[in-house]
């Protein structure tokens, strides 16, 4: 049961990279993930917080775009309202927010 929901949570966020950034900046953000952070895209779900920091090194501030939008669709695919804009929400609201979804 586990194993499907880390599976659901990785299929929501390679397509929501690979929606946003294509398929070639998806995979150098899992190869950056691998080679900086020792963490295999099989792993990611139970990484979130690594996860998360790589997105930040590997992209900047566009990161908390892409989390945003991970997030967003986590809920969806989850069937929970959100009840707040993602969109506003601060830098550290996001980051705790996208951790807690998972």
């Amino acid at each position: 049961m586990q194993a499907m929901k880390e599976d659901r949570v990785f299929g929501i966020i390679d397509n929501v990279l690979k929606q946003v950034l294509g398929e070639l900046t998806t995979r150098l953000i899992y190869r950056h993930l691998e080679q900086r952070y020792s963490v295999r895209q099989c792993e990611i779900s139970e990484n979130m917080d690594v996860f998360a920091d790589c997105l930040q090194d590997f992209l900047k501030d566009a990161a908390y775009l892409i989390e945003n939008r991970i997030l967003n669709d986590l809920c969806s695919a989850l069937g929970l309202e959100t009840g707040i804009s993602f969109q506003i929400a601060l830098r550290e609201e996001c980051e705790s927010a996208f951790l807690l979804a998972t």
